[in-house]
This record gives structure tokens, C-alpha cells and sequence, in this order.
């Protein structure tokens, strides 16, 4: 998917330590229909709960959004990871619906998935409210 530039991939290494961090993805690129998703992410536990997994999000939008010229970012939730949906409103996504029994995770469990979105339209607003401490080098 990188080398067709329907994905990209982050790894964050910690600059004090040289672990790594986490890691995260902007997928499903689509550039007609000008969305992606971003997603797939993990944190070190070392990291859980700093602030990291925000830190990731505005970077990658302010990258889908500002540098790609993407209008609508999506995310997807399992609905029983309350932790990773609160996390979803806490940076401004719209909850936009569940798909009942729409996969199939690895322990054989077919899970509903909520689906978040943030549009361009209101990436200023929510980057003012949600981002405000954030800046940006890309």
C-alpha cells in the first residue's frame, strides 16, 4: 500500500530512551474520493496514558488534512474498547455509526465496529479546541 500511496506508516521512538514508543498508520487512502483512515495503532506501555496517542493523531491529521489535501479522515473502534472510543471523541471525531457484526476478530469473536470521521471543514475549529498546546513540524 506505501509504495501505490494508499498508506503510511509512523514509528515513534523515544528520544531519552531510544525504544520505541508506538506506532500508527494513515491507510485506505483514497485519492478521488480525497479521505483516509488512520488507525492501527499501538503504544508501548511505557507510554500509555502521556499523551503520546494524541500527539500522534493531530500530527497525522494535521498531515491528511494540510499536506495531502485529504477531506475527511475516518476511524474505526472495536464498540467494546471504551478506552480507544473516548480517546476518538477526545480529539473532536464524530460518531457516525455502528457496523453490527462487521468483523471478525482473532480470537474468533465477530465484533461491532464505530466508525468516527473528522472533516476538513472542521479541522480549524477542532484543532483550536481539542489541539491547542499542539504545533506541527512537517
Amino acid at each position: 500500500d506505501r509504495e501505490n500511496g494508499t498508506s503510511a506508516i509512523w514509528v515513534i521512538i523515544d528520544k531519552k530512551t531510544n525504544k520505541v514508543a508506538g506506532c500508527t498508520r494513515l491507510a485506505e487512502i483514497s485519492w478521488r474520493d480525497e479521505r483516509g483512515q488512520i488507525g492501527w495503532t499501538w503504544i508501548g506501555s511505557d507510554f500509555q496514558g502521556s499523551g503520546l496517542n494524541k500527539e500522534m493523531k493531530y500530527l497525522i491529521l494535521t498531515y491528511g488534512f494540510e499536506v495531502l489535501g485529504l477531506n475527511r479522515i475516518e476511524f474505526k473502534a472495536d464498540e467494546r474498547n471504551h478506552q480507544s472510543r473516548q480517546a476518538l471523541l477526545g480529539i473532536g471525531a464524530t460518531r457516525e455509526g455502528v457496523l453490527r457484526q462487521h468483523m471478525k476478530i482473532h480470537d474468533g469473536y465477530i465484533r461491532n465496529t464505530v466508525f468516527y470521521s473528522i472533516l476538513r471543514s472542521e479541522w480549524d475549529t477542532i484543532k483550536a479546541q481539542y489541539f491547542t498546546n499542539f504545533k506541527a513540524v512537517l
